[in-house]
């Protein structure tokens, strides 16, 4: 076996270096690293989800082959393929096609109407509900402060304490089953 599996953690640690070497200039410049503009915000945000999924792909994969293939199929090299032309009105499919991109089936646009409800569902979830840290604001989680607005902070009580207890005695009773590295099985 290659030593291919210290690449995900590579992967994943670069985008780190970065943040921490912009986040060093920035003060060398004078500007404080904790405060950002609008569009900082939302670059850094794009930045971060790229490069998350950027990670996963190396993480997921076998070997430097199988990742090297899968990027250049995710960024369009191996060509790209829209689902169904009906999807695009007022001759727009035609004008897409001029540009080499053509059209295929695709299950997700057919047949499986529920999980585009799925999809929008779960976005909204990812991207307009509090992370971690803002659940926790109140007891600073991190090294910076953080407020939260939100009124789903964490509020320890009677129902959340049996709901932990309830996962880690399922937990409990879970840990004698033989099961693959916790990795493989997402």
């Amino acid at each position: 076996m290659s030593n291919f599996y210290c690449l995900p953690g590579r992967a994943g640690g670069f985008p780190l270096l970065i943040n921490h070497a912009w986040h060093g200039l920035r003060e060398f410049m004078g500007i404080p690293s904790c405060s950002s503009s609008r569009i900082g915000t939302i670059f850094g945000v794009i930045v971060t989800f790229l490069s998350v999924v950027l990670a996963w792909v190396f993480f997921r994969s076998t070997n430097l082959h199988t990742a090297l293939d899968m990027i250049s199929s995710m960024i369009g090299l191996n060509g790209v393929t829209l689902p169904g032309r009906s999807l695009f009105k007022w001759g727009l499919a035609d004008e897409i096609e001029k540009l080499g991109i053509h059209f295929g089936a695709s299950t997700l646009f057919y047949g499986n109407e529920s999980i585009w409800t799925w999809i929008v569902i779960l976005w909204v979830i990812c991207w307009f509900t509090p992370n971690s840290q803002k659940i926790l604001s109140s007891y600073q989680p991190t090294l910076y402060k953080v407020v939260s607005i939100s009124r789903l902070n964490w509020v320890p009580n009677a129902v959340i304490a049996w709901l932990v207890g309830g996962i880690f005695v399922i937990a409990l009773f879970s840990i004698g089953k033989i099961s693959t590295f916790l990795y493989f099985q997402f």
